[in-house]
């Protein structure tokens, strides 16, 4: 029998992550950087306003910038599943969501030197035992 595999296609037409993984940050993060989006979420401030009497590259730039965001908020909530999806949809900009997702799938500074500590003392113990 023939495996099939899925590709889940977002409505700006790239093909998501796939869903459910743990990897799921690491995967955003890098298409948010093929899309030029990166740079959006991670400093999340807003685009400067339009001066007075504005030409009309200025104006198509002003609104490229704007949309961006809204972009970057649709690339994360299209990749994440539905479970994920309801815990990301009250956050208002990319970095918020993106902030909450890192925590939750990596965790906060202290349960990672947890963890990195729990490993330390597992490999102690399995040197002991050799």
């Amino acid at each position: 029998m023939r495996e099939q595999k899925r590709v889940y296609l977002l409505k700006v037409g790239q093909p998501a992550a796939p869903r459910s993984k743990p990897s799921a940050p690491a995967m955003l993060e890098q298409q948010n950087q093929v899309f030029d989006l990166w740079e959006v979420v991670k400093s999340d401030a807003e685009p400067a306003p339009l001066r007075a009497n504005p030409t009309v590259a200025q104006i198509r730039q002003h609104a490229d910038e704007r949309t961006k965001r809204h972009k970057a908020m649709s690339c994360i909530q299209n990749c994440v599943s539905d479970v994920i999806f309801t815990r990301i949809i009250a956050y208002e900009t990319p970095k918020q969501a993106w902030d909450r997702l890192k925590e939750e799938f990596q965790g906060t500074e202290r349960t990672r030197q947890q963890q990195l500590l729990n490993l330390r003392r597992d490999f102690e113990s399995l040197k002991m035992k050799e």
